[in-house]
């Protein structure tokens, strides 16, 4: 059998904005080091996604020193720095946590970008945030403002069965990965439990829910059927006993793809062409397609 490799690593800078391709990762101590280290909030503190508000995949972040530079076609680059502390507080999708805001001249700039008030907010020295499944997991990682687990990780074979028998076809892009792997068959990742890739290990969460935003188009913000018709004729999950309770309204009702997982130790460095040794598995949740 091929041996998996590292074939794509992505970090988002913004959650929800453009992913930045890079050759290889950091871990730090919340995930992949510039990962989902800031976030665009509503007047009320809620999380802003492209469920919601497509518009934000024309948002194109780069990580500079100190900061971050901010691009979207028709308007001047805005470079905004690092906040010093937190001072507000934001909500995500575990929780409400302290959050340190970027000031006014960036909510103004995103404002124009989605016609709706918002602020521009980051992590920072006081920030805490425990992630979804029995706070500090066996490695005592936290999370940044991902949705439930430090890194996100597809397979590129799995993929490829999804895009076989699509209506319409759509890149690995879409489904936001911090890691694509090649080389397993389609499927295999559904039972890993355990990696090693690089100086890193890799301990998997769960499996991972498919909410809307793949069908938007990273680049434009435009909204496309595909993967959802695909994900639900394959990859429905209905039930999840195995998992505990209160992880199971993620799964269930919800179409799967990809595993979450946490890292360790904090300064390994994942990089691209590594390879991807599967240490332990177990029973997939779901059954394989086919």
């Amino acid at each position: 059998m091929t041996q998996p490799v590292v074939t794509g690593i992505y970090i988002h800078p913004v959650k929800s904005c453009r992913r930045v391709e890079v050759d290889y990762a950091v871990v730090s101590q919340y995930g992949l080091q510039g990962d989902r280290e800031w976030q665009v909030q509503g007047p009320v503190g809620q999380f802003m996604t492209q469920r919601k508000f497509p518009a934000l995949a024309r948002v194109q972040p780069a990580l500079i020193s100190g900061g971050l530079r901010l691009q979207c076609d028709g308007l001047p680059d805005l470079e905004v720095e690092t906040p010093a502390a937190v001072n507000s507080h934001g909500k995500t999708a575990t929780g409400s946590v302290p959050v340190a805001d970027a000031g006014d001249e960036a909510a103004a700039w995103l404002e124009r970008v989605l016609s709706i008030e918002c602020r521009l907010t980051s992590i920072a020295s006081g920030y805490e945030r425990h992630p979804l499944i029995g706070g500090d997991d066996v490695f005592g990682q936290q999370v940044t403002f991902v949705d439930a687990a430090p890194v996100h990780l597809v397979s590129a074979s799995s993929y490829r069965f999804l895009l076989e028998h699509a209506a319409e076809p759509f890149p690995i892009e879409r489904f936001r990965p911090n890691l694509v792997v090649d080389g397993a068959g389609a499927w295999e990742e559904d039972a890993w439990q355990a990696l090693s890739i690089g100086d890193a290990e890799l301990r998997v969460s769960l499996p991972w829910p498919r909410c809307t935003v793949p069908q938007v188009d990273q680049d434009t913000g435009e909204r496309h059927r595909e993967p959802a018709v695909v994900l639900k004729r394959f990859r429905w999950c209905s039930d999840a006993p195995s998992l505990p309770a209160p992880v199971q309204p993620l799964i269930v009702g919800n179409a799967l793809f990809g595993i979450a997982a946490s890292m360790a130790p904090a300064g390994a460095v994942i990089s691209r062409g590594a390879a991807v040794e599967v240490l332990a598995t177990g029973t997939p949740l779901l059954a394989a397609p086919g």
